[in-house]
């Protein structure tokens, strides 16, 4: 455990050390990410902001364990995941994050409760209370009278919220949300951004990635990435 200055002891659930992204592209190298140094503690929202090609995909993707750094650390909750395959980047990612996609990347077929309780069904070894969790989980999001609605049944706020309640049912050490508003309604977005404050409140941590500086403004912190580096970080 580490002490930050100005607060109870607590820990970093995200340490970036000099991360570097580059592509290859016939004989040349495009470097997406140029030395990125970030830290994230526990408890905190962090909005990384940024324009079009400024490397939040890239570096949303490593801190979601999707791909890892071509140069540089990612130190996950107290781990080193900069090297590791695919296999134990995917049990990583079943075990310590929950995810929040703009498309919400719901199962088409499957009921809300179904489609919430799917990281279980990754895990090594499903909980004997997994169902009742997850409908813990949609009942939080305002969700329990749509337990058995299919995705085509609900609005695209409700199915943000199936979304979220999926991210939580795990108990994650990170929320990642990729442009959580971005196929909402503004009365949908509010709706969805104030649920992100509440559960940050409740000492979730989220990082979030958005364009949209309104977005951005729920957050208690903003990174903001430029050209592959941050160009400011506003800390509280």
């Amino acid at each position: 455990m580490i002490s930050r200055p100005g607060d109870a002891v607590a820990r970093i659930i995200i340490e970036a050390i000099d991360l570097w992204k580059e592509y290859s592209i016939g004989e040349n190298t495009v470097p997406v990410l140029k030395g990125i140094n970030l830290t994230v503690w526990e408890g905190e929202f962090v909005a990384i902001m940024g324009p079009s090609g400024a490397g939040k995909s890239t570096l949303m993707h490593i801190l979601g364990c999707l791909d890892t750094p071509t140069k540089g650390r990612y130190v996950l909750d107290g781990e080193d995941v900069s090297l590791l395959d695919d296999y134990r980047l995917s049990k990583i990612r079943n075990k310590k994050l929950g995810f929040v996609f703009q498309a919400f990347y719901l199962v088409p077929w499957a009921t809300a409760l179904e489609n919430v309780m799917l990281p279980f069904l990754y895990s090594d070894k499903v909980p004997p209370n997994a169902q009742e969790t997850a409908v813990r989980a949609l009942e939080r999001m305002g969700m329990g009278d749509r337990l058995h609605y299919k995705p085509s049944q609900l609005s695209g706020g409700q199915q943000q919220r199936v979304a979220i309640a999926r991210a939580l049912v795990t108990n994650p050490s990170l929320i990642l949300a990729d442009e959580p508003t971005g196929n909402l309604d503004s009365n949908s977005s509010r709706e969805v951004m104030a649920l992100f404050q509440e559960m940050n409140k409740e000492g979730h941590t989220i990082v979030l990635i958005t364009h949209d500086r309104e977005v951005a403004a729920y957050a208690s912190r903003r990174v903001l990435l430029r050209d592959g580096r941050i160009f400011d970080d506003e800390v509280p």
